[in-house]
């Protein structure tokens, strides 16, 4: 973990130095994310886009936090936003699909899986995740 603190390190002696800068928060969230430390990444993501309301990445892994975190409905919220702001993302939609698949909301996360499979063919965990969808929607 010793890259990780470093990085951690450096990016808040920006954040000391120069104040806020952006981009510096959305970083420290990338670090707790490889650290699996989903709480604080999503604090930092968050402290993001206070700074940065229109960061598409912030709101993207914001989701992925939430998601990390058993917060579903949070997820499908902030990536409805990321969404919104490049709706052609195979990546978010393939995250809001396995967040509706995990509120049960199986409609919703497969048409979310078709779009991700239509806009990237090559998304393998948008693929594998729609295979379960249909194996469960055959019982």
């Amino acid at each position: 973990m010793g890259r990780l603190d470093d990085a951690e390190r450096e990016f808040r002696l920006v954040l000391d130095i120069a104040g806020p800068q952006p981009g510096v928060h959305y970083s420290i969230g990338q670090v707790f994310m490889e650290r699996m430390d989903y709480p604080q990444a999503a604090d930092q993501y968050r402290l993001e886009l206070r700074a940065n309301p229109e960061q598409f990445a912030a709101y993207s892994q914001l989701g992925v936090a939430y998601g990390h975190q058993g917060q579903h409905r949070r997820a499908i919220r902030v990536l409805r936003k990321a969404l919104s702001l490049v709706p052609g993302s195979a990546e978010v939609r393939s995250n809001l699909g396995l967040s509706y698949a995990l509120t049960g909301d199986w409609e919703r996360a497969r048409r979310e899986l078709k779009t991700a499979l239509e806009l990237g063919p090559g998304n393998e965990r948008a693929r594998q995740l729609m295979l379960l969808l249909e194996e469960d929607g055959d019982d």
